[in-house]
This record gives C-alpha cells, structure tokens and sequence, in this order.
C-alpha cells in the first residue's frame, strides 16, 4: 500500500487489494473504504475543493464559504476560507461513519494527485 502521511492527514492507496483499497484519515483516526467508495469519496472531495479555489476571487477577505455535496452513499462538506477549509463526510452506508479534517487543503491537494490507474 502507498502511505502518504502529512501533518493533519494520513492518504493510502492500494489497487490491487481484493476489499478496501484506500485509508483515509488523520493521525488520530482511519477508516479504510472500498473501491466504489474511494472513488466517489475523492470525486466529491475534488469537487468541493475546486468550488473553494474557483471562488477565491468572488469572495471579499475574510469572508468565509460552506459548500455540500450529498448522495445515497455519501456526504460531504467544506467550510472555511479559500484558502483554509475543513472537510467533513458521512458514510452513509456499509460501516456509517463519519470524519473530518480541520484544514483540509493539503488533503484534497493530495488526492487529486493520486493516480488510481483506474
């Protein structure tokens, strides 16, 4: 499995597990999660994190922006600054949790880097 760990997330992915082929987490907590479920997890994450960049200019300094996505498997949400939001999900299904990263901005850098050689 590739491990990323970064201070405020810990990012792996391994495509050739048979079950749960990706972790998320923070140094304080994981989950791992399937391959349909990684893949929308990142899609809403990129989402989310692109609508935050793409206002950076509309918003006037100090204001803030609260932005979510919500399917049947999964919600998701953004909440801060342009440049420094949290991110926050709930797994609707399968083992329903829930999780959140203060300043997300790294993370979602991070997975839009990864290659899912899908």
């Amino acid at each position: 499995m590739e491990l990323q760990t970064e201070p405020g997330f810990r990012l792996g992915w391994n495509p050739l597990a048979v079950d749960y082929v990706a972790l998320v987490g923070t140094p304080d907590w994981a989950i791992e999660l399937k391959r349909g479920e990684f893949v929308l997890f990142r899609r809403l994450a990129l989402e989310l994190g692109g609508t935050m960049a793409m206002m950076a200019d509309s918003l006037m300094d100090g204001e803030m922006l609260s932005c979510e996505l919500d399917c049947d498997d999964l919600w998701m949400e953004v909440e801060g600054y342009s440049s420094d939001y949290a991110l926050r999900f709930i797994l609707h299904h399968g083992r329903r949790c829930e999780g959140e990263w203060p300043s997300a901005v790294a993370f979602v850098a991070a997975l839009a880097e990864l290659e899912l050689g899908l």
